[in-house]
């Protein structure tokens, strides 16, 4: 293939790059202080501590640990499935190790015949069925290319069920609100927010996260924002109305599902979500976007989604932005 595989005893030497993200050091008290803001005093010890952080920290740490443990067993194994599928595959790095939850991983992975794609690994809930039929669709809808990552290969049998997706190099928008370039790209992203809504409906699907860390900005060869907003993570997403898979959802993720960006918990709007995102890149641009938000009221309430436990409600507000 041109290029070889990377030996299994770099994973857990935390000075080689591949390894960087998932053994990382924990945040030292002063990093937490800076993060996290304000702390408070206990009133049973004398250590400074903010409510939540310590137990944040310790789930942080057994992330990483399991994270480790995994890579030691199964790195090699899981780089052969990988060349099965796809054999342009040599380089495999993990990435994101502190956020791998209930068996879904994440990876960056190189090719031989040039650049690079991102590979998750389906998690106990088996979501990644859905997000493979998700991509397909979009594959056949007009301009979803434009604003959603294309689906390069996937392995839904065997050991290890993965989904390779183009690399997009990016940072999240909400990070991105907070850049002083953001206001230069700002009227762009909020016209690509409507059209990620417009290819949604046109899909027949209602993503239900469409959060600012599910909307990625590129970036250019110098780093600076492009005008480019990616629509990633169709995990949740619903096809034609039906989500089958939530049945091995636990009703806590659900809950929280979009919290935030969503009309109700078990309620998922996608026009409404992208309503309230839109009213946080006008106060990050100063800008309203007036005609972008009269449109984008216009869809609310038109494919709602409502999990079979969620309360029945009137047409679904359509938010106070603008």
């Amino acid at each position: 293939m041109g290029c070889s595989g990377t030996p299994i005893s770099s994973l857990v030497n935390p000075s080689r790059p591949t390894s960087r993200e998932c053994f990382r050091a924990l945040p030292s008290s002063r990093s937490l202080r800076m993060e996290h803001g304000p702390i408070v005093l206990s009133t049973r010890s004398a250590v400074p501590v903010r409510d939540g952080t310590i137990r944040d920290t310790l789930a942080s740490g057994r992330s990483l640990l399991s994270s480790g443990v995994w890579l030691l067993r199964h790195y090699g194994r899981f780089q052969h499935a990988l060349q099965r599928c796809c054999p342009d595959v040599c380089r495999l790095a993990p990435i994101r190790c502190a956020a791998w939850h209930r068996g879904a991983r994440y990876f960056r992975v190189g090719l031989a015949a040039g650049g690079d794609c991102f590979v998750k690994t389906d998690g106990d809930a088996r979501l990644l069925e859905r997000e493979v039929a998700a991509a397909q669709r979009l594959e056949r809808t007009p301009q979803a290319s434009e604003y959603t990552p294309r689906l390069l290969f996937r392995e839904l049998t065997g050991p290890y069920a993965f989904a390779g997706f183009r690399w997009i190099e990016h940072i999240p928008l909400g990070t991105a609100l907070g850049r002083p370039d953001f206001g230069r790209v700002a009227a762009r992203l909020a016209d690509d927010l409507l059209r990620i809504v417009e290819v949604l409906e046109a899909a027949q699907i209602v993503h239900r996260d469409i959060t600012p860390e599910n909307l990625l900005v590129g970036l250019d060869s110098t780093h600076s924002l492009s005008e480019r907003l990616t629509l990633i993570d169709f995990a949740f997403a619903v096809l034609d109305g039906v989500a089958t898979a939530d049945a091995r959802v636990p009703a806590a993720d659900l809950n929280v599902l979009g919290a935030g960006f969503s009309p109700a918990p078990g309620v998922w709007d996608d026009a409404y979500s992208c309503l309230r995102i839109l009213a946080l890149m006008g106060e990050a641009a100063g800008d309203r976007f007036a005609a972008t938000v009269r449109q984008l009221r216009d869809r609310v309430g038109r494919r709602v989604y409502r999990h079979a436990v969620a309360p029945v409600a009137g047409r679904v507000a359509p938010g106070t932005n603008g």
